[in-house]
């Protein structure tokens, strides 16, 4: 399988469910449903071309994007990011690749997205062990080192220079609503005593 294969299987996957910005939990079903259906050297075949995608997108520019859009992210969490953004499709893949500041078009303010692709991660290996009652072949892993000069990822000026249109769309997704006085009246002294058992890497900014 080469890269339009996997693409080609990543649309056929797409092409089964409603959504996947939002979610990509049955877009992970569906894809192991797909990969199931294939040869065991397709399935490995299909792994080694993500995992070559997981590599070629383990960039610092990409990174501060995913930790701009989701509060803040982890190695974890960006490993999860790109699977999310594979599901996706390949259009919003390559657009991001060659800028990930074209990712402020691909944000939806109208979807409570987490922009989280864990299981999208687990699908080839799923569908091999399916398939072949055995794991699935070790593929390369990608370098230690993210590619490009490391910067402050806190540093917002920094963040704003790097991506201006994804940081004025963040920006824009933040911003306060009119200050309603019923609002204030319910607001809760006690709420910084109870933060989100998760933290802010896990909490999408908007």
């Amino acid at each position: 399988m080469d890269r339009q294969g996997f693409w080609d299987t990543i649309a056929r996957a797409r092409a089964s469910v409603e959504d996947t910005y939002g979610d990509t939990e049955e877009f992970a079903e569906a894809l192991t449903d797909v990969l199931a259906e294939l040869e065991p050297a397709e399935i490995a075949a299909f792994d080694r071309e993500f995992q070559q995608l997981q590599a070629e997108s383990y960039r610092i520019d990409l990174w501060a994007a995913a930790y701009l859009i989701c509060g803040g992210a982890s190695d974890d969490a960006f490993d999860y990011f790109r699977a999310w953004l594979v599901a996706q499709g390949r259009p919003a893949w390559d657009s991001t690749l060659t800028s990930p500041d074209s990712l402020a078009n691909l944000l939806d303010p109208t979807i409570d997205a987490d922009f989280d692709g864990e299981l999208v991660l687990y699908a080839a290996p799923t569908a091999h062990e399916r398939v072949t009652n055995s794991p699935l072949p070790p593929t390369p892993t990608q370098a230690a080192v993210p590619a490009g000069d490391p910067f402050d990822f806190d540093d917002d000026t920094e963040l704003e220079s790097r991506l201006p249109r994804l940081h004025a769309a963040i920006e824009s997704l933040e911003a306060d609503p009119e200050d309603d006085p019923e609002e204030e009246d319910d607001d809760d002294p006690e709420d910084e005593d109870h933060p989100t058992p998760y933290g802010d890497a896990w909490t999408p900014r908007r």
